[in-house]
């Protein structure tokens, strides 16, 4: 396994993590104000809405995707048959720090980057 590979696999294991971090904090927050409102009215948009992932630090990650449906899910081989409704460009020590504070982020929703759900 080479560099790009061991940095590809980190990004995606990172990730995986990060999703289910938002899952977790979606699940324990989800009739409050205001996230109950956020994701009925992103979930009414579209069924279900595909955005890329541009890990800004990980130039070699090229084939992650947010899948919004009735969770969050993390495509991490992404092929011409999804539809692309946008992309998220996002720094890897963000997503390191939301999975170093965990519970911060699952107690606190607000404190989630959730620009990428719009």
């Amino acid at each position: 396994m080479d560099k790009d590979d061991r940095q590809i696999n980190y990004a995606t294991a990172l990730m995986e993590r990060y999703v289910e971090i938002c899952n977790e904090s979606l699940a324990e927050n989800h009739n409050r104000f205001p996230f109950k409102q956020i994701l009925s009215a992103a979930r009414d948009a579209q069924k279900r809405r595909y955005i890329s992932v541009v890990l800004a630090n990980v130039p070699t990650c090229q084939s992650l995707a947010l899948c919004l449906n009735e969770e969050i899910t993390l495509i991490t081989q992404t092929n011409e048959t999804i539809g692309d409704d946008g992309t998220w460009v996002v720094d890897l020590s963000y997503i390191e720090n939301v999975i170093e504070n965990a519970a911060e982020y699952i107690a606190n929703p607000a404190k989630i980057d959730w620009e990428w759900l719009y």
